[in-house]
């Protein structure tokens, strides 16, 4: 079952004790993360801003929660991803101006932060401002390159491709106030919640309200000109239960992430609570993954 969805550890974000430690009963699960097939991170936001944002870490092979990480600010954390070439994991955060910044954690950090005895929030090690987009939806790690989503209702998305340096950071440009600029960017369908990359193919997360979400699966074609990840070019569509948030591909198996179990989706008896992350077993025919 997914850790503190009835309640989780917290550092209160409005009075009365604010600062202080304390117990949120409105977590609401985002996004998702896999480190080396020993940890399962899951990031929440407190649906009534009273609380700041949390990671919950997980044994990734027994699923037992093992803690929970207390972050600086109340942001909706819709996107985790981790770097596995650098041993880092990087949070979709939103900065002062409220624009999209992405900030970082080492395993080294995650590993030795204890809420418990500590009674503060983790300290993020690295932290970018983003040229584009204004917000981020979503982000996931692939081949030294961090790509970051974004959708509204209206104008449909779009998502950035930004190659990393050597030490598997962001290349800031000063001529543009240390902002990172993206190298490239390409046009999606408009509901999109997650991405993952596995194999020869892309992963996408549709979800809105109470309609059923897709797991769209697309070639990857990123290299070639003018391509977009509309929904009419998919090359497979999975139908799943409504509220589907982060994804993850690895070797053939999908990894789900829903919010439809939290206090708030609880109410509403006419949905499926998915209470835990769901492990999709597939196969893939010549690069395109399909159910098994």
């Amino acid at each position: 079952m997914i850790p503190g969805l009835i309640q989780s550890a917290a550092i209160k974000y409005t009075p009365p004790n604010q600062g202080q430690p304390g117990i949120a009963y409105d977590m609401d699960p985002q996004g998702l993360a896999i480190i080396h097939h020993k940890y399962l991170i899951i990031s929440a936001y407190s649906k009534s801003k009273t609380f700041d944002s949390v990671l919950w870490i997980l044994d990734f092979k027994t699923g037992r929660f093992i803690k929970t990480i207390a972050l600086n600010n109340i942001d909706h954390v819709g996107g985790i991803t981790y770097d596995d070439d650098h041993d880092r994991l990087w949070v979709a955060t939103i900065n002062q101006y409220q624009r999209a910044q992405v900030q970082s954690l080492s395993l080294k950090e995650l590993e030795r932060y204890n809420f418990k005895k500590q009674k503060r929030p983790i300290k993020f090690k690295h932290g970018t401002n983003l040229a584009a987009p204004l917000k981020t939806s979503y982000l996931t790690y692939h081949k030294n390159k961090i790509y970051v989503g974004y959708f509204d209702k209206i104008h449909g998305g779009q998502l950035f491709g930004y190659k990393l340096n050597k030490k598997g950071l962001f290349k800031k440009d000063k001529n543009e106030n240390d902002l990172a600029i993206p190298d490239e960017n390409w046009s999606t369908y408009s509901q999109i919640q997650g991405i993952s990359f596995d194999r020869k193919d892309i992963l996408l997360s549709e979800s809105y309200g109470d309609f059923n979400s897709q797991l769209l699966v697309f070639r990857n074609n990123l290299n070639k000109p003018n391509y977009n990840l509309d929904l009419n070019q998919a090359d497979k569509t999975i139908i799943l239960p409504p509220y589907l948030e982060q994804i993850i591909g690895k070797d053939g198996d999908v990894y789900l992430l829903f919010e439809s179990a939290t206090a708030l989706y609880r109410q509403n008896p006419n949905l499926v609570h998915m209470d835990r992350v769901i492990k999709l077993k597939v196969k893939y025919n010549d690069g395109i993954i399909s159910e098994k």
